[in-house]
Formats: structure tokens, sequence, C-alpha cells
């Protein structure tokens, strides 16, 4: 519940955050009359927490669609440096040839290649094969905190591995640290501003955005408890996706198990509607549209590489409906994209249409 104080000139005040956590976590430079200022063409937002140095669903969401923006939560410093394009200098942002398993270079600094598009902010744009795809102006805020299922609003250690991208609230189990796996290791603990996404999102104009279009949380074994953060706004949400990659299993003190998380999606109501093979997609049934006893559904097959089938993410599109009328068709994005320009969105023309793409 929002607290208010009324000024002089009887205007209504957010007592949620503090000013100076306002500041620290760069929510200071969105708000206007105590709401994030979209842009006028903005009808749709989603929420990205953990972005990594490439952010690629909001990269993703806002490239698909001009009428999207996206709040993307990261609280690493380096992922910033990354997402602001300090490492970019003699480094190809998308190599086809990247494998999946390749990682920072503890040496350099610099990340992988990216398969994927990628948020720069200090080009305001998506990148994608090193050119600029679409402007992000007024449609990314980039809030730098981490989001944890409390309260109050705190000072916590998060702990930074080599690999930064596996980084987490949580600490590492000791037997995980000496397993031989030298970016699994804890490169230093710092102090992060942590919060409720609740309390974030209590400065969304709510009057503007009926509903979350998507929720994408990776937080390395905080998944359950960023999600539960959210609070009442999770009537709100369409799209769920979060981290179920068995690879991390047993990594983190008091981490929140893929089991727990299934558990506490289906005591929610939500129907899984994808399973990318690292991350689980739900959706929230009220939002389902029924024409003549189906939902509309268009599942995006990806083609063959060379001789190797490619793993089988597909994008699922959903009616979505408020207040009984259909607003927009809806994307349910996998986090694999690896032909971005042979994909343009369109109408579905029936319930059930493949699109083969390639």
């Amino acid at each position: 519940m929002i607290d208010y104080e009324t000024t002089k000139e009887g205007e209504k005040v957010f007592q949620v955050i503090d000013p100076e956590t306002m500041k620290e976590i760069n929510m200071h430079k969105f708000l206007s009359k105590n709401v994030i200022k979209t842009s006028d063409e903005a009808k749709k937002i989603c929420i990205d927490v953990g972005l990594a140095g490439a952010a690629p669903h909001s990269a993703l969401w806002l490239y698909t669609d001009s009428s999207r923006c996206s709040l993307g939560i990261e609280p690493l410093q380096i992922h910033w440096d990354a997402l602001n394009g300090v490492f970019d200098e003699d480094h190809d942002l998308v190599d086809e040839n990247t494998t999946e398993d390749e990682e920072w270079d503890p040496v350099s600094g610099k990340p992988p290649p990216m398969k994927l598009p990628a948020i720069r902010l200090n080009k305001n744009a998506v990148i994608y094969k090193n050119k600029k795809v679409c402007n992000i102006e007024n449609r990314f805020f980039d809030i730098k905190c981490a989001i944890d299922n409390i309260e109050d609003i705190r000072m916590s250690n998060f702990y930074r591995l080599i690999n930064s991208g596996a980084s987490s609230l949580l600490e590492p189990n000791i037997s995980s640290l000496a397993a031989d796996n030298p970016q699994r290791k804890v490169e230093e603990i710092e102090k992060i501003k942590c919060l409720s996404l609740e309390k974030i999102l209590d400065y969304v104009d709510w009057r503007k955005f009926e509903v979350i279009e998507h929720l994408k949380v990776d937080c390395e074994g905080k998944d359950l408890e960023v999600i539960k953060s959210i609070g009442h706004y999770m009537d709100k949400v369409v799209f769920l996706t979060h981290e179920a990659s068995p690879h991390s299993d047993g990594f983190w003190h008091n981490e929140n198990t893929i089991e727990q998380l299934i558990e506490h999606m289906k005591n929610l109501g939500f129907l899984p509607v994808g399973d990318t093979g690292g991350d689980l997609i739900w959706v929230n049934p009220k939002y389902m549209a029924e024409v003549i006893g189906q939902v509309f559904t268009c599942e995006v097959i990806w083609p063959q590489v060379g001789a190797v089938p490619h793993p089988p993410p597909y994008v699922r599109f959903v009616p979505v409906v408020v207040g009984g009328k259909c607003k927009f068709v809806s994307l349910c994005l996998t986090s694999e994209f690896p032909q971005l320009e042979d994909f343009s969105p369109r109408p579905i023309q029936s319930p059930g249409e493949t699109l083969v793409v390639g």
C-alpha cells in the first residue's frame, strides 16, 4: 500500500522510495508528477529483471514493437558499463560462430560476442550485428538495484562472480566454489541497494498501462523471491518468464528450486506456454482471448542450421484482453532469436496458424 502526504498545492506525493534512494538507483531521472514518464507512443510496458551486459529480452521487446517500453533492472556496475558500450571497442557485438559456453574474458574483462540484439545506452539504441536497428530513447528505463522480497529498502551483499552474468544476492556453497570452474568463483562481494519490485512498480502510470505485458526474471537462485516481491501487481502480469536451468541447482545457499517456482506459478493460476531449456514461460489465463473456442496462437518454427537442427524455441502470439476487449496481440518471446532480420510482426490469420521462418 502506498503512503501519501499532501502538499500545500493539494498534490499527493509518493512516500514509497526516499529521494536519496531514488537518485542512487537512477529512478529520479524518469519521474514526472511522481510517475515514470514514458513516451506518448508507449502503449505496452514490460519489466526486465537481470539484464547482464546486453539486456536481450528488452532489446527484442523494443525492436519488435515501437509501442513498447521496458523497465530494465540490474544491480552490477560492470553490466551497466557493458550496456553503455564500455567494452565494445574492437569487439563484434554479434559473432554467429560464438559458442554458448563462451564466458567473459577474465584477463581483458571483455564479454564474449553475442548472438542476440543488445541494448546500448550510449547509442540510445538496440544494436544487432553492429548496426542500430531501433531507437530506445524514452522507451528503456535503466534502474540500478537488486530486487528481493523485502519490506524495507536496504544495502545487501551481492556476490559478483568472475562470470558476472551468474552473480547473485545468494552466497555460493563452499563445495560449489571448490568445483573446477574458475568462472564460478567469487571475484568481489559488492554492497547493492535492494528493494521489492512492488515499490518500483508503484511509480508506473497505471492510468496509462492497464497490464504488464511481460515480466522476465533471471536472478540466479532468487527468481521466486523476486516474483513474490511484485505483490498485488502480479494480477496485471500477462506473460512471465523465469530461469529454470538445471546447471545452477545446488550452487547457492538457500536458493529457490525449479520445483518451488513451478508450484508457485501453478498456485497463482498461471499456465505454462513454453520451455526453452533454460527458461520457463507462463501466461495469465485471464488475458487469453478465446475465439470460436480456440486461443489464437502462432509458433515461429526455426529452420535447420546446416545439418544440425536448431534448438526449438518459439514465439507464441496471444491476444490480450483487458476489460472484455482485445487490446493487442502480444508476443511471448524466448531467449533465443538466431535470425532477427527474418522476423517481422504481422497479424495472425487463423487460430493455431504456424509461421515457418527462413
